[in-house]
């Protein structure tokens, strides 16, 4: 097997709008390095002052070098028949294949990475950074993010990990390690995790909950967010910091659903940004204490559970609702230019022991006539036996509680899940994950 260890130097971390400034490679067929390639590239952009300082690669040094497609024949040459090695891979090959992509060609190779290997090789170690490896196996960095001195010290590391595989009773070679997974997440195996409906939860070395998912395959899912590598800055920064991930079987298309809406909605996941806000609901409750006309009815968020009267998804429905009974109660419209000063004569006509009695009772009225309509009482629990979501549970406020068959029809799909959206949760929720 023969290797080419390479790496960039770029004008940004993320892929998309940045560019090569600097390659280096080294070819080494297991044994001795067979020949070096080292250049600036012009990047064909401006090179900003944080990456210059980082780099020592300021703008007027790659104003006469060559550009990438000047050089991209020699490293498909480099490269041909070798397996690319680098720390962090991804990083550097996935900016190499975009290059070429943009040039109309599809650059493909096998792949090593030793910052991963060494987490396998050199387990305990507090960083696995080239630099901090490189300090601990006492190498001296020739110089530090440029291209070449970072492609030789990779060589270094890379055959420390060869010698320490040499104990093992299986031949060296590359793709033995998944290396799709990020670098930091040990153990992990995606035959682990089902190919079927479920959950999945990733956490970072903290144990705190960073995404929430659901799928009709869990496996090819997380795969699908371990491969991303030119996904938006979120995804990359969730591949950065996950170090462990568990799933929850739920074996249907709508348990799932409600599931992963339940936990993204009361444990708020990081990186979750879809369903993750509460819905405000907006209540209808009586001001008895005001002396301005047309305050007897208030508006406000809704907060307390035990308020009697039908709640609202928007402000504007509750001010309809509010416009209703007062037509109700005196025949006027809320909406008309002169509504206060109306309010103001029938206060006057009527008293205002009388006049707030015809509002009580238009509003107790109004109350009466949607009570059949509060979906809102209904309460949902879900049923964990196993690791494993099992049922779903139907209750309106009594002790009679009734099993609800778990249907697909597109009515009980959008039923429960607008009930949930509404921000009525799962009111019973047992199981570990």
């Amino acid at each position: 097997m023969k290797y080419s260890v390479i790496d960039l130097e770029t004008t940004g971390a993320n892929r998309e709008g940045q560019k090569i400034t600097e390659i280096a490679i080294v070819n080494y067929d297991g044994e001795a390095i067979e020949s070096t390639f080292s250049t600036l590239i012009n990047p064909e952009r401006h090179i900003s002052y944080s990456i210059q300082k980082l780099t020592g690669i300021s703008n007027e040094m790659v104003q006469e070098a060559p550009k990438f497609y000047e050089v991209a024949k020699e490293i498909v040459q480099m490269t041909e028949g070798r397996v690319i090695v680098a720390h962090n891979v991804f990083f550097d090959y996935r900016f190499l294949q975009r290059e070429f992509r943009d040039l109309g060609y599809v650059f493909r190779r096998e792949v090593f990475c030793t910052c991963k290997s060494a987490r396998v090789f050199f387990p305990g170690l507090m960083s696995y950074s080239l630099k901090n490896l490189i300090s601990h196996f006492i190498l001296v960095q020739k110089n530090p993010h440029r291209a070449l001195s970072d492609a030789e010290d990779c060589l270094k590391l890379f055959e420390l990990i060869i010698k320490a595989k040499e104990n093992v009773d299986q031949a060296f070679f590359a793709p033995t390690f998944d290396h799709l997974i990020p670098s930091q997440l040990v153990n992990f195996n995606f035959n682990d995790f089902p190919e079927s409906y479920g959950i999945y939860f990733i956490y970072d070395d903290q144990n705190n909950l960073l995404y929430v998912g659901k799928s009709h395959n869990v496996r090819n899912r997380l795969k699908q967010h371990f491969k991303t590598f030119e996904g938006k800055k979120r995804e990359q920064e969730l591949k950065k910091l996950v170090t462990n991930v568990s799933f929850l079987h739920t074996y249907h298309a709508l348990p799932t659903a409600l599931a992963e809406l339940h936990y993204i909605k009361t444990l708020k996941p990081k990186f979750n940004r879809a369903n993750r806000k509460t819905r405000t609901r907006f209540a209808l409750t009586v001001n008895v204490k005001t002396d301005e006309v047309g305050e007897e009815l208030k508006v406000s968020s809704y907060k307390d559970e035990t308020d009697l009267f039908y709640q609202f998804g928007t402000k504007k429905a509750a001010y309809y609702e509010k416009a209703k009974i007062y037509t109700e109660a005196f025949g006027v419209n809320l909406f008309t230019a002169n509504f206060k000063d109306q309010l103001i004569l029938f206060k006057k006509s009527f008293g205002p022991d009388v006049y707030l009695d015809k509002i009580l009772k238009a509003y107790q009225k109004r109350n009466i006539n949607l009570g059949d309509r509060v979906i809102e009482e209904l309460e949902w629990s879900m049923t964990i036996e196993e690791n494993s979501l099992k049922s779903i549970v139907l209750h309106r406020h009594s002790k009679d509680v009734e099993k609800l068959k778990i249907s697909e029809t597109p009515d009980m799909r959008h039923l429960l899940l607008s009930l949930l959206k509404k921000g009525k949760y799962l009111s019973q929720f047992k199981g570990n994950l």
